[in-house]
C-alpha cells in the first residue's frame, strides 16, 4: 500500500500521444487518455528567461502516484488546464508508488 496515500489530493490525467489522419490523410497528433489517477503535486523550482527577446518561464514539478507499470517518459500530465512533460520516473518502495519528475508545457 502506497504511502501517505492522504496526500493524493489531485485528480490528473496520463495522456499518450494517439496519431491520426486527418481528411487528407496526413497525420494529425491527438492525446488521448491514458489513465485518470490520483497525485500529489510538488513544485521543485522553475527559471525565467529570455528567448527570441520575449520572456521564457519554465516550472518543474513532481507528481507521486501509486505504481502504474504502463506509465513512459512518452507521455504527459494534464492537471487544472495545464500540461507537464515526464521527464523522469522513480520507482518508490516495491512497486507502491511512483515519482514522476515533469517539465510544465506552455506557461
Amino acid at each position: 500500500m502506497a504511502r501517505n496515500a492522504g496526500k493524493l489530493d489531485r485528480r490528473v490525467v496520463i495522456q499518450t500521444n494517439a496519431p491520426t489522419k486527418d481528411a487528407g490523410g496526413a497525420n494529425v497528433d491527438s492525446l488521448s487518455t491514458h489513465a485518470t489517477v490520483w497525485a500529489e503535486r510538488t513544485d521543485v523550482g522553475g527559471s525565467q528567461g529570455e528567448d527570441a527577446g520575449g520572456l521564457v518561464s519554465q516550472l518543474n514539478t513532481n507528481w507521486r502516484i501509486r505504481y502504474l507499470s504502463t506509465v513512459t517518459t512518452k507521455m504527459l500530465i494534464t492537471f487544472e488546464s495545464q500540461t507537464w512533460e515526464i521527464i523522469s520516473i522513480q520507482e518508490l518502495g516495491r512497486r507502491e508508488a511512483m515519482l514522476l519528475t515533469c517539465k510544465a508545457l506552455g506557461i
